[in-house]
């Protein structure tokens, strides 16, 4: 029996809100964090644990809020618990003033919808799981405005972690690549023509020296330019110049170029995480090469990007 359910063992239905609330969060999510996948679906299966459970967890949102990320938010955000073939649970966060309130649900549209499982939810709450990651593999759903869901992850700390709960420059490479390999192309293709985009692409970018093997990059000098499609507001352009070692990313790709390499938002992504061979991708024409085919060479011979495939 895990140190939850013995937690939870004997406590009347009445006092669940009261057992809950009377815990540190810090304690409940380390308690969580040890809990099997199976024993946290077969918790949540009970309707009162389920309900405390999910009422402590939103309840508490203001206490682990960061002050200076909360002066910034402004809207609703609605947070739908899916259930198998019975009617979701949703709670709606109304930020502003530097404070934020939830609620159950209302008729009034909210500013952006977040919907994931109970089991997801509850990993989330415990710090043993990705907020971003998930998204990425399309296990949380976003809709509406990506950009005030990003800020609501930047928001809150996991409990008895540092950190807070989207925060892309801590993502590990090889998860990343993890999770794009087994990502359907069409859930790529959204990620890489919605709110979130940009994120993406300024993270990897960021990223790109840290790739690039050394010995080979000391050699090189040239400058090439990704054009990255099928974005909500067109191509997106980073330049890229390595001079003998030294390397610098200027989006918009302003500047002289010696080749432009070209390919769709979820190519590049693949493309990126290891997942996408380049030549194979030019000779399907996924990958189109513009000027100095040696420079695209070149440099695909330099980068050393991690892969979930080792």
């Amino acid at each position: 029996m895990s140190e939850l359910r013995t937690w939870l063992d004997g406590i009347p239905e009445d006092r669940l809100d009261e057992h809950f609330a009377g815990v540190d969060a810090g304690e409940i999510a380390r308690m969580l964090g040890s809990a099997t996948d199976a024993e946290l679906t077969e918790l949540i299966a009970d309707e009162q644990i389920r309900a405390a459970a999910l009422s402590a967890g939103f309840g508490r949102f203001a206490d682990f809020a960061v002050p200076s990320q909360l002066a910034t938010m402004k809207g609703v955000v609605r947070f739908v618990v899916r259930r198998d073939r019975r009617i979701d649970e949703t709670y709606d966060a109304h930020f502003g003033n530097g404070t934020v309130e939830v609620q159950p649900a209302d008729d009034a549209a909210p500013d952006v919808t977040i919907s994931t499982d109970a089991l997801t939810f509850l990993r989330l709450l415990s710090g043993t799981a990705s907020a971003a990651l998930l998204v990425l593999a399309g296990t949380i759903k976003v809709s509406g405005d990506e950009q005030l869901a990003l800020q609501t992850g930047g928001v809150f700390r996991v409990p008895g972690q540092d950190g807070v709960a989207v925060d892309p420059t801590a993502l590990d490479a090889v998860q990343v690549a993890g999770v794009v390999a087994k990502a359907k192309d069409s859930h790529l293709q959204d990620v890489m023509k919605g709110g979130f985009r940009g994120v993406v692409l300024d993270e990897i970018f960021r990223r790109f020296p840290e790739y690039l093997d050394q010995r080979s990059a000391d050699k090189l000098k040239l400058a090439a330019c990704f054009k990255i499609g099928g974005g909500p507001n067109g191509d997106d352009r980073y330049l890229v110049e390595i001079d003998h070692g030294d390397v610098t990313i200027t989006p918009e790709g302003e500047g002289k170029r010696s080749v432009t390499i070209a390919l769709g938002g979820a190519e590049f992504l693949k493309l990126a995480t290891g997942n996408l061979n380049p030549t194979i991708a030019f000779m399907k024409g996924k990958l189109k090469v513009k000027g100095d085919l040696a420079s695209a060479l070149a440099l695909s011979g330099a980068v050393r990007i991690p892969s979930a495939k080792g």
